[in-house]
């Protein structure tokens, strides 16, 4: 996902007590996990076998109580640089998003014909609505963190948004009110805090995630409440779920999402692994995954359930995100954005008043 860690560093004295800085993997190897977690969810729920109780049900929830709350944290938490963000806002999210919008209509056109698809460039589809919430998360960061009790305010919109009707996936509104939370929380982290919650005995780290894990596994076992609202993209009602029982969802929703994101900083390792190269690369891997998801469900995979089936999807997610994190891909994609950018800035540039205030 978006949002850079390059100065995702820890600074130390060395032996001749000068001042040098180490990279710090912790969030890399994080957001590495969550990659996979994003495609293996994905794939596994449009694959055609997702009844209640299925591994594949167990698979997808564990992953959405985590998944994108997991991803907004981590972006607040490098959000810091609050000029940067919002300087970089339009080029890293709105060029791409109103780019992959068009590339994943004319994917859905080819496959079920022109007159059966639209490009939805105001009600964000699919995964496309997160590019959508980190322009606006990035942009007005300088200003929400001037915000006087920013927490406790995101924290009551989280709840709040469950009852507002209009708070859908129009402009991915829904999503932007319940999901901020976790970007301010990212975003009032620290070094010092990451270290506290470092600190606490790995016992306690895997006592906690037995119990997430055993969680989701009861949940997967039953049909209500539906597993979209877990996504956070409306209001209670739209589930079936009544109001009491909808704010009583919300705030065990809220305990789950942050225990998993407490265990990731408690358990996940601070040197390089194999997850680091994916943490540093999940943009294209994120977008690109989108036209194989498509695929899977416009075909499906045969032999739900068996071994078979299971192999097909693990080669696949695989294949993806070993593909799409290849750096020729990354590459090609900054190549992209940088092109458009910078065409849009000569645009502007010629603009009348651009030039009247030179």
């Amino acid at each position: 996902m978006p949002g850079s860690i390059h100065d995702s560093t820890v600074t130390h004295h060395n032996k001749g007590n000068d001042m040098s800085k180490e990279r710090d993997y912790l969030f890399d190897n994080i957001k590495g996990y969550l990659i996979i977690s994003v495609i293996t969810a994905h794939f596994f729920r449009v694959s055609g076998y997702f009844a209640a109780g299925t591994p594949s049900r167990f698979i997808y929830i564990i992953s959405f109580t985590y998944i994108m709350q997991g991803f907004l944290f981590v972006s607040g938490y490098f959000s810091k640089n609050v000029d940067k963000c919002r300087a970089g806002a339009f080029k890293n999210f709105i060029i791409p998003y109103v780019i992959f919008v068009y590339l994943a209509y004319f994917e859905r056109c080819f496959l079920y014909g022109f007159d059966k698809c639209h490009p939805h460039l105001f009600r964000p589809t699919f995964a496309l609505w997160f590019l959508v919430v980190m322009f606006v998360y990035r942009f007005f960061i300088k200003d929400l963190s001037r915000v006087p009790g920013i927490v406790y305010i995101t924290l009551a919109l989280y709840f709040a948004a469950g009852y507002i009707p209009f708070l859908n996936e129009d402009l991915a509104g829904g999503r932007i009110v319940s999901f901020l939370v976790f970007y301010i929380l990212g975003y009032t982290f620290n070094k010092d805090t990451v270290e506290k919650v470092r600190s606490v005995p790995k016992f306690f780290g895997f006592l906690s995630l037995a119990a997430l894990l055993a969680a989701c596994f009861i949940y997967s076992r039953f049909k209500f409440p539906p597993v979209d609202i877990l996504l956070l993209r409306g209001p209670f009602s739209e589930f079936g779920v009544g109001p009491l029982h909808g704010l009583l969802w919300r705030a065990g929703l809220f305990v789950w999402a942050m225990l998993w994101i407490l265990v990731f900083i408690n358990l996940m390792p601070r040197k390089k692994t194999w997850l680091t190269t994916l943490g540093q690369r999940t943009m294209t891997v994120y977008l690109l995954h989108i036209f194989v998801r498509n695929l899977i469900k416009y075909f499906g995979v045969l032999h739900g359930g068996s071994p078979e089936y299971y192999a097909i999807i693990i080669a696949m997610i695989i294949a993806s995100l070993w593909l799409f994190s290849r750096p020729f891909v990354v590459r090609w994609y900054d190549a992209m954005i940088d092109g458009i950018y910078a065409g849009i800035m000569k645009l502007v540039d010629l603009l009348p008043w651009r030039r009247s205030h030179e």
